[in-house]
């Protein structure tokens, strides 16, 4: 039956002579990070792994032959010391930017982390690592955040129906590129040739002819050295520029544009920036694709809205009377000639049954659903009517169905 020691013992038979100590230190040198075992009055190192050997410089037999103080030196080592020694009261104790001093002499930073294998008085087992990692680790998050951020301002441009949408989404791409100048050239709606928009230098010519853009495909980049004599490489070169990269909007079949993108440092391009410019492209290109299809819905609306006072102009003047009705067969309008052979006023027909209106021996609605349900005119050639005020009159329908 397995005998159960406590936390103290079993570190303990770690530390007696072989194999408990290799045993030990090779499982400690597996783990990437730094790992020490401090004594319980906090003086000596009884053990570390070899992480903690590349990060001090020190040898093993060298760490367990003078005090820990003098790896954590000043006012802030000490203050660091006192709360490991804290640890079997707080077990959570994480250490922030300790000064390590490293055989060199030099000081590094490091985080700490401080847990008691047992009982007070018992060994603390430490684990650092460099504050650096730390801090690049913050600073990636940081980073990924302000691209989700970024993506999703880019991607609510798409909602908008503003014509800044663009240029905004242009600004907003220009810090996930890293990028120092951003902007495109669109296929002109009234000739062949691109027009530059955004934040551009003016080094960079407005009008972009196609042969130009045709030896684009599908995405070059430039630097100073190349041979290439492009006239966007001119550009770059008189704005300043080592870099420029562009990018494609829309198929090569059906070209509406490109993106470009300089860099006065080329450092500053991250590797990603291909994969970047090919999203900041599909999105101006589906701006622009928006943009487009605003314009011609606006068209179309100015269109219908014409179309619409024109047929008002006409059904209220004609002589005859008119009629509209909804589904329901509820009148929707009556033209003034209708109010006149009815007896009704305008507001008194709209919404009421036809049936109510039109009121004689003969029901006018079998002739409605026969002109609905085949979708075709029909007529009562004879018919006899009765004005508000009961007064028969002779008359002929006709309705003629159409769509909304």
């Amino acid at each position: 039956m397995p005998t159960t020691f406590p936390a103290a013992a079993r570190l303990t038979r770690l530390f007696r002579p072989e194999p408990f100590r290799d045993l030990f230190r090779v499982l400690a040198d597996t783990l990437p990070d730094a790992v020490a075992v401090l004594s319980g009055d906090g003086e000596h190192i009884l053990a570390s792994n070899h992480a903690f050997t590349l990060l001090s410089g020190y040898t093993r037999m060298e760490l367990e032959q003078f005090p820990f103080s003098q790896l954590i030196p000043g006012e802030t080592g000490q203050a660091a010391l006192a709360e490991i020694l804290r640890s079997w009261e707080r077990p959570d104790c994480h250490l922030q930017d300790i000064p390590l001093r490293t055989r060199e002499g030099s000081i590094t930073l490091i985080d700490l982390d401080a847990h008691p294998v047992g009982p007070n008085g018992t060994p603390l087992l430490l684990v650092c690592n460099p504050s650096l990692l730390r801090q690049r680790r913050v600073e990636r998050q940081r980073l990924r955040q302000e691209r989700v951020n970024t993506l999703v301002a880019i991607s609510s441009l798409l909602l908008e129906d503003r014509e800044e949408c663009l240029e905004a989404a242009l600004e907003l791409g220009r810090p996930l590129l890293g990028a120092s100048v951003i902007g495109l050239y669109r296929v002109s709606p009234t000739g062949p040739d691109y027009l530059r928009e955004g934040p551009l230098p003016e080094e960079f010519p407005p009008v972009l002819p196609t042969s130009a853009i045709d030896l684009l495909r599908p995405v070059t980049v430039w630097s100073l050295g190349s041979r290439t004599e492009h006239v966007l490489q001119k550009s770059a070169r008189a704005a300043g520029l080592q870099c420029l990269r562009t990018s494609p909007l829309g198929s090569s079949a059906a070209w509406i544009g490109v993106l470009v993108a300089g860099w006065r440092d080329q450092n500053d391009m991250p590797d990603e920036a291909g994969r970047w410019m090919a999203f900041l492209a599909n999105i101006c290109h589906a701006i622009l694709l928006w943009q487009m299809q605003l314009e011609q819905i606006e068209e179309m609306r100015a269109e219908l809205a014409g179309l619409r006072a024109q047929w008002h102009s006409q059904f209220h003047a004609a002589r005859e009377a008119l009629l509209t009705m909804d589904d329901d067969f509820s009148i929707l309008q009556a033209n003034p000639a209708a109010c006149s052979m009815l007896g009704y006023m305008p507001a008194e027909l709209r919404g009421m049954p036809v049936h109510h209106v039109l009121v004689g021996p003969r029901d006018v609605r079998a002739t409605l659903l026969d002109a609905v349900g085949h979708d075709r005119v029909a007529e009562l050639p004879r018919l006899t009517l009765h004005r508000r005020d009961g007064t028969p009159f002779p008359a002929r329908m006709s309705v003629y169905p159409f769509p909304d």
